[in-house]
């Protein structure tokens, strides 16, 4: 992508150590599941994690569905609650709760047009990665057409971890569960909440892609992100908060079983639900350099020096006063409903 001077033979031992954890293992989806979450894997063949609900070889352009996502003006901010399996207090009453959980992850999709970039225009500016404000780092175009969406982890280097992501929830590890509640009307609905938070499975694991997870049990494991103010507008939800949203995997490799933790704080999320599911997800907000390097560490250990790690990470917002000092992110997913249980 423009604007990014990054080193592509850092990727590259980034890549043999994933191959290593078995992220080159291609996996096959049942024909029904095609047309899950877009994003197919800049890496040649063979050469991208499992991508739960991918198209395959297919390039696909999902997100979107349903209206723009577009900028969200500031809301209510939100804190976290925690508590495993019982629901938080909502903040907009009445209404029906729904709960989904993610099939996958992806940073960019591939479409006729070139490149697109799951997220949101983060710092309501646009950037060409020539001021300096801009940090090296120019802005990208969403899938559904959006201008400016600021997405400094992703692309073709992977510091997203989209596919060690992917990786984990093909083998059950790790599901992530959006519950939606205070729905009265999925088309215009002006006040409803929603929570993302990670969960267990109730019985075995599986593969969320699979048409199996469909209405599977699962109970609520550790915090949950709230994300107050959202509403429904046109069959499209909109929300964000001053809370962090932790993505996480498991990894089985041949280091044995190794867990991280990548946190995305200011999140904003959209996403077009229903009673089935949600499509056209949109997930965005800043993640710390040091998360990321934290991140190569516990699942590449030293193979990735942590000056390597830094040569390819360009913060491109602020922080306080210091510019250039944390990374934009933004993820594209769906989900398929299921159960939460206490």
């Amino acid at each position: 992508m423009a604007g990014r001077g990054r080193q592509h033979t850092v990727w590259s031992l980034v890549a043999v150590a994933a191959c290593a954890l078995g992220a080159c293992r291609a996996r096959a989806l049942d024909e029904a599941d095609a047309g899950g979450i877009g994003g197919a894997m800049i890496m040649g063949a063979g050469g991208a994690a499992p991508t739960a609900g991918a198209a395959g070889t297919g390039a696909t352009t999902t997100a979107g569905r349903g209206g723009a996502a577009g900028a969200i003006p500031g809301g209510p901010g939100t804190g976290g609650s925690s508590g495993a399996g019982g629901a938080s207090a909502n903040a907009c009453a009445g209404g029906a709760a729904y709960s989904y959980l993610v099939r996958s992850l992806a940073t960019f999709d591939v479409a006729n047009a070139g490149i697109r970039i799951h997220g949101f225009d983060l710092d309501g500016r646009a950037s060409d990665g020539t001021a300096p404000a801009d940090c090296r780092v120019s802005d990208g175009m969403s899938p559904d057409g959006r201008a400016g969406i600021d997405n400094a982890i992703g692309g073709f280097w992977r510091e997203d971890f989209g596919a060690l992501f992917d990786q984990s929830y093909a083998q059950g590890h790790s599901p992530i569960v959006v519950r939606v509640s205070g729905v009265d009307d999925f088309r215009n609905d002006d006040c409803v909440d929603v929570e993302w938070f990670a969960a267990l499975w109730v019985g075995s694991p599986i593969d969320p892609a699979s048409l199996s997870a469909v209405g599977k049990q699962l109970a609520q494991d550790g915090p949950v992100a709230r994300l107050a103010g959202a509403r429904i507008q046109a069959g499209r939800l909109l929300a964000n908060g001053d809370g962090a949203i932790q993505l996480r995997a498991w990894i089985d490799g041949g280091g044995g079983a190794k867990g991280f933790v990548l946190p995305l704080v200011l999140s904003r999320i959209a996403f077009a639900p229903n009673v089935v599911e949600l499509t056209g997800g949109e997930l965005g907000g800043r993640v710390q350099p040091e998360d990321v390097y934290g991140v190569y560490q516990s699942v590449f250990g030293s193979l990735i020096p942590r000056d390597q790690v830094a040569s390819i990470l360009f913060p491109d917002l602020p922080s306080g006063q210091t510019p250039c000092a944390v990374l934009s992110a933004g993820f594209g997913f769906e989900a398929v409903r299921v159960t939460v249980v206490p």
